[in-house]
């Protein structure tokens, strides 16, 4: 092993024990390096931390490299990573993509349109979502141009959830003005 790719190595390494909290722009330069001078270090340490590692801004940035890459095999296993993903990360992936790399390529777009339909397909864990990550939801699909599902078109850019979804309850116990009428709303009897 050559002495740069050693630095690289430990460079990387390193990161992980003094990551601090959403500073990605710390971590970036690091992840770039080491995906350019040592890419299949790169990638396999990448399938290690997302099973592993803890910090989360290194999980955006090893999606972020791998699904900008030149390289194949880089995005596949970049787009299998990222599907984990809840839609706040994607989002700042998205965005650090975007805003830190510079580039959007058309394979990585394809990775968020797939990312959205999967979610789509899942109606419980689609309303879960829209529940608790409606803004980063709503980002996704306008800063992509991507058509909604009726769900998430009617929850999220209409503002008017469909009776007996999960946002609907939600929506109807934020009006509630009583105790007594968020019974009743809890119930289903609204």
């Amino acid at each position: 092993m050559m002495s740069s790719e050693a630095d690289i190595r430990m460079d990387l390494v390193n990161s992980f024990l003094r990551s601090s909290h959403r500073r990605l722009e710390e971590v970036a330069e690091i992840h770039a390096n080491a995906r350019e001078k040592d890419p299949l270090f790169y990638m396999k340490l990448t399938a290690y931390y997302f099973k592993e590692g803890e910090v989360r801004d290194h999980k955006i940035a090893f999606c972020s490299y791998l699904l900008t890459s030149d390289k194949r095999q880089h995005r596949d296993e970049g787009y299998m990573l990222f599907k984990a993903l809840q839609p706040y990360e994607a989002l700042r992936v998205l965005t650090h993509m975007k805003e830190s790399i510079g580039k959007l390529p058309r394979s990585a777009r394809t990775a968020f349109l797939h990312y959205l339909r999967e979610l789509e397909a899942d109606d419980k864990q689609l309303e879960r979502a829209l529940v608790r990550q409606k803004l980063a939801l709503k980002s996704l699909y306008a800063s992509l141009h991507i058509k909604p599902s009726i769900l998430s078109r009617k929850v999220l850019f209409e503002n008017n959830p469909p009776k007996g979804t999960m946002p609907y309850y939600v929506k109807a116990l934020s009006k509630a003005e009583s105790s007594g009428e968020q019974v009743i709303i809890q119930h289903g009897q609204v």
